[in-house]
């Protein structure tokens, strides 16, 4: 008896997406990828010619292409029945919608049909949470410019219609950094302790601070008109301010405006300033000066 042997080959075909929509995060370069991606698989089978940069009508077939992709895995029983002629039984998420297919999209009838809306607006296009609906809704709230929840779910409901529109919506928008930053509270924290130099009781101007404000404009002798700047001295004891006119903010003005302040209102103990370069410039001058004045030479000239 002669043995026959059979040998059986089995493929199995993964239903792998055309390009993993996990990795992009703009629905703009989601489209352009998709179109070069139709283009060159067109030029394959000898469908297209198209060569340059991506022109409308590109763009508008990668859309459709993902909305039937994204349809197609969320209701592919109830377009099974569409395309058989065939009713959508009562039990579907979508029965009370009314689908129905207009060029191989889900679209769903709505109770505008007596407005005067157009014809997108009236029956507007079944879309499924997703994320190529989250990259949808992220597109057209920064299209308007951050929009908040209702004006961006306004946008999208002129062509699409989005189950729990405004949960999805609200809750892409939670992701948005621009609008987090913006809508950020302030942090809380406790009042905290003053330092001794302001509670301390003493004579005015012993603990100053300093900074500069303007520019303001003056007129001169001659009539010609002079931008300067006001140093502002202020008591942190008694909040008395003391004012100093300069010419620009440079560090040989700030000491001679120091000195003109030190004449008038006697030596302070503590200075307080922010970090800006004039005042710390200012600062290595005088502990220059500080170190010459303690030198003993300079010493046994002025002691007697």
């Amino acid at each position: 008896m002669q043995e026959k042997r059979i040998v059986v080959h089995t493929a199995i075909v993964g239903d792998d997406p055309l390009i993993d929509i996990s990795k992009l995060s703009s629905l703009t370069r989601l489209l352009r990828v998709t179109a070069y991606v139709l283009r060159f698989l067109g030029k394959l089978g000898g469908k297209s010619t198209q060569t340059g940069p991506l022109v409308a009508a590109e763009n508008s077939e990668a859309e459709e292409f993902w909305v039937k992709q994204v349809q197609r895995e969320h209701f592919d029983f109830e377009i099974t029945h569409l395309n058989r002629g065939q009713q959508i039984p009562a039990g579907s998420g979508i029965w009370i919608l009314a689908p129905y297919l207009q060029e191989g999209l889900l679209c769903v009838k709505g109770r505008l049909e007596q407005s005067e809306l157009t014809q997108e607006e009236k029956h507007p296009i079944l879309l499924p949470r997703s994320k190529y609906t989250d990259l949808l809704i992220l597109h057209e709230h920064n299209r308007g410019f951050h929009l908040g929840v209702i004006a961006t779910l306004s946008r999208l409901r002129e062509r699409f219609w989005i189950p729990k529109g405004r949960q999805s919506v609200k809750s892409v928008l939670k992701s948005c950094l621009v609008c987090r930053k913006y809508s950020a509270k302030p942090a809380r924290q406790q009042t905290g302790q003053l330092p001794k130099d302001r509670v301390v009781a003493c004579p005015p101007f012993t603990t100053v601070g300093t900074d500069f404000t303007g520019a303001i404009t003056v007129k001169t002798t001659g009539g010609a008109l002079q931008k300067v700047y006001i140093v502002l001295f202020t008591c942190a004891v008694t909040r008395a301010v003391h004012l100093e006119v300069v010419s620009n903010m440079s560090v040989k003005r700030f000491i001679m405006s120091l000195r003109r302040f030190l004449a008038r209102r006697g030596c302070a103990k503590v200075f307080y300033s922010d970090n800006t370069k004039t005042f710390r410039s200012s600062c290595e001058i005088l502990k220059g000066f500080k170190s010459i004045i303690r030198q003993p030479e300079l010493k046994s000239f002025y002691h007697f």
